[in-house]
C-alpha cells in the first residue's frame, strides 16, 4: 500500500532527528558568530 511506502522506520527517524540537531546547531553557531562579528566591528 501507499502508506507502507511512506512509513518512516526507527533508524530513518533517528537519522532525521540527528540531522535536524546538527543543522540547527550550525544555524545557531552562525547567528552567534554574526552577532560577535558585528559587536567587534563596532569597536574597530
Amino acid at each position: 500500500m501507499i502508506s507502507d511506502r511512506f512509513r518512516i522506520t526507527g533508524t530513518l527517524a533517528a537519522i532525521a532527528a540527528n540531522a535536524g540537531w546538527l543543522f540547527g546547531l550550525r544555524i545557531l553557531r552562525m547567528l552567534f558568530a554574526l552577532f560577535v562579528m558585528a559587536w567587534v566591528a563596532r569597536y574597530l
